[in-house]
């Protein structure tokens, strides 16, 4: 008996990681793609629908009026860089906070050990430097648009 649970377990072990790693991902790019071949027929519905209706219409000038306005490309930079801002400082923020944690539960009563220490490194780490590239994104991506303005 136990030898049979032992490898029902090992087995969801192996299952685990390929149905993260392939499965899942298959999984959200089919349902993408099924929506967006929904939508073109939907609009190619609605198209075929006014051309049978008024024979006369512009198609080109009803796509453009069907159609979602797309954003400039200035509009999406702008988008990209207060993105960056945001989630570089909300990381930026966390980081240093991890580390003052760190800091002050070792000066109040000596309540940090090794383990902790550890832990605290392997999540401040990688979000300040996370939150530090994001600004320097940020900073550079500024001074960019400026100089595409000119």
């Amino acid at each position: 008996m136990e030898t049979s649970y032992y490898l029902l377990q090992e087995f969801g072990d192996i299952i685990k990681p390929i149905f993260i790693l392939v499965v899942l991902p298959i999984t959200i790019l089919w349902l993408y793609l099924r929506n967006r071949k929904d939508e073109n027929e939907k609009r190619t519905k609605i198209v075929m629908a006014a051309i049978e209706k008024n024979g006369e219409i512009n198609v080109q000038e009803f796509f453009k009026n069907l159609n979602k306005p797309r954003k400039t490309v200035r509009e999406k930079l702008v988008m990209q860089l207060h993105w960056e801002l945001l989630l570089g400082g909300i990381f930026t923020v966390f980081g240093l906070v991890v580390f003052i944690a760190l800091g002050v539960m070792s000066l109040v009563g000596g309540l940090v050990d090794n383990n902790m220490i550890a832990a605290s490194c392997c999540l401040g780490i990688p979000t300040l430097a996370l939150g530090a590239g994001l600004l320097i994104a940020y900073f550079s991506g500024k001074k960019m648009m400026k100089e595409l303005k000119d």
